[in-house]
């Protein structure tokens, strides 16, 4: 399972969301420079709770390179729906990018 979910990471570090600065203040704010993970769950959900010390883990060993964000859309709704969350836990790959335009 561990192996499962470091290779999920891995590749949803490749195919990252790029955000603008002008979209960031609308969504949640991916930590400038390093991938951030919303993981959206609820603290009294048994599958959440199963998946928070390899969360835990993930956090320890990329510390430094990425963010790890727990939102409970139990107690914070408008959260759940602002990223469209139909089952939990669901983690969602935020990065923040600066857009270049090339003249």
């Amino acid at each position: 399972m561990k192996t499962f979910i470091r290779f999920t990471l891995l590749l949803a570090a490749i195919v990252i969301l790029h955000v603008s600065d002008g979209q960031a203040a609308t969504t949640t704010p991916p930590v400038p420079g390093m991938v951030t993970m919303v993981d959206l769950g609820a603290h009294s959900c048994i599958p959440c709770k199963m998946m928070a010390p390899i969360l835990e883990e993930l956090e320890k060993e990329y510390k430094g390179k990425a963010a790890i964000i727990f939102i409970d859309v139990w107690q914070n709704e408008d959260e759940g729906k602002r990223f469209a969350v139909s089952i939990i836990p669901t983690q969602i790959f935020l990065a923040l990018f600066p857009l270049s335009v090339e003249k």
